[in-house]
């Protein structure tokens, strides 16, 4: 019976079933990568007090020196269990064939995102300076010729590079068959963080890569289109605020998501 009701430690005292599924205010986590711990702790009467059973004989709350001596106990069994239950849902989506970035490539190439909003000039000079700056987003972004190529096979708009200038995050490039391409950076803090964590969840994984591939979309467009400035200017902007924005989440990441998936 696997499940968020079924795992922890189950307490007998003298043979009789006290507590089921209990797990000492976080000595086991409240987290699904533990839901395959299963601990029995048997005592007697003897050890009313360590524990400190209530006179129902229902509630426990450990002593310090309980808690420490049953912490470095199943330290053991609680690594052994969180790693056995990781691996099982490894095994289950390779049976399955799952490849997390195959899954998300093939259906954010499906993706037409808008060449421009309802708000936006299209009167044939205005596609012109479109095209025009959709070229020389090209140059200045351009695709290595592995990436294009790599990119080209699998039909992926969302490419990983081992670093980007200033720890960006992200950053757009363009590429003339597949339009509006991201490279994510993989070495950035979350993006390690996010791989170890749910690196082989095809949903999360779709689900991140279509966040970056829309806010990549969204510069595009906004260089291509927000005409009565410069694209220059608009470039600069986006380096500012993707560097930005990249140092932010690796403070988050530092300060908070770590803590918190430790």
């Amino acid at each position: 019976m696997i499940g968020a009701g079924h795992y922890g430690f189950y307490v007998y005292r003298n043979k009789r079933l006290i507590r089921r599924a209990e797990r000492f205010n976080g000595l086991i986590p409240a987290d699904q990568d533990f839901f395959a711990f299963r601990g029995r702790i048997l005592i007697d009467d003897s050890a009313d007090d360590a524990f400190n059973i209530d006179v129902k004989k229902s509630e426990i709350l450990l002593s310090e020196e309980a808690e420490d001596a049953l912490s470095e106990a199943i330290y053991e069994a609680r690594r052994l269990s969180r790693s056995g239950w990781k691996n099982a849902a490894k095994i289950l989506r390779a049976a399955a064939n799952q490849d997390p970035n195959r899954k998300a490539a093939e259906a954010l190439i499906e993706v037409d995102f808008p060449e421009f909003l309802p708000t936006d000039p299209d009167d044939a000079a205005s596609e012109d300076e479109r095209a025009k700056r959709a070229e020389k987003e090209s140059a200045r972004h351009p695709l290595s010729d592995e990436e294009r190529d790599k990119a080209r096979k699998e039909g992926a708009r969302v490419t990983f590079v081992d670093q980007l200038d200033d720890n960006a995050l992200w950053e757009r490039s363009r590429d003339a068959t597949l339009g509006t391409v991201v490279r994510i950076n993989r070495s950035h803090r979350f993006m390690r963080m996010f791989d170890e964590r749910f690196g082989e969840d095809a949903d999360v994984v779709l689900l991140v890569q279509a966040l970056f591939l829309s806010l990549a979309s969204a510069e595009s467009g906004t260089v291509r289109n927000k005409q009565e400035l410069s694209d220059e200017v608009i470039e600069d902007v986006f380096v500012t605020y993707r560097n930005q924005a990249s140092a932010a989440v690796y403070k988050v990441t530092a300060e908070a998501l770590e803590k918190r998936f430790a």
